[in-house]
């Protein structure tokens, strides 16, 4: 599963390259971390069983492989470097944005929320910390 901020105002979605016709279920994530992912007609019957109270679903959608740009694999160091590298700009980024007249005239507004204020922090910073975009950023020009 991968996961893009705003893509189609939908958090999560996969490639329908990599499913195979049409599953009745399947597991998404990473490891230690799978979600089950189900057709939405498969579900609404679940839903009504009381089993399935307090179940908490958000959508995936399946996109064409056109849809999908091919996420960039790292070795494990390279990867680990970039998640450090991530996490400093992310810190400074948010504390430059908390610090903006945008996020103070938010926050003064009774109307907006915590969550809204944080995320237009995030759609104005998470594009840039993505790590494709880290690993390029720190290639030597030559």
């Amino acid at each position: 599963m991968l996961w893009s901020p705003g893509y189609l105002n939908l958090p999560h979605f996969v490639s329908a390259a990599d499913l195979s016709a049409r599953p009745p279920a399947l597991a998404l994530g990473q490891t230690g971390a799978f979600d089950l992912c189900l057709p939405a007609h498969r579900w609404q019957q679940m839903a009504k069983h009381p089993a399935a109270k307090g179940i908490v679903t958000s959508p995936v959608a399946v996109l064409t492989p056109g849809e999908v740009a091919t996420p960039e694999v790292f070795p494990l160091p390279e990867f680990d470097r970039l998640c450090e590298l991530q996490s400093k700009e992310w810190e400074r980024l948010r504390d430059q944005w908390l610090k903006s007249p945008e996020v103070l005239a938010m926050r003064a507004n009774p109307k907006i929320s915590d969550d809204d204020v944080w995320d237009f922090i995030h759609s104005q910073v998470d594009e840039t910390i993505a790590l494709p975009r880290l690993n390029r950023a720190q290639l030597p020009v030559r």
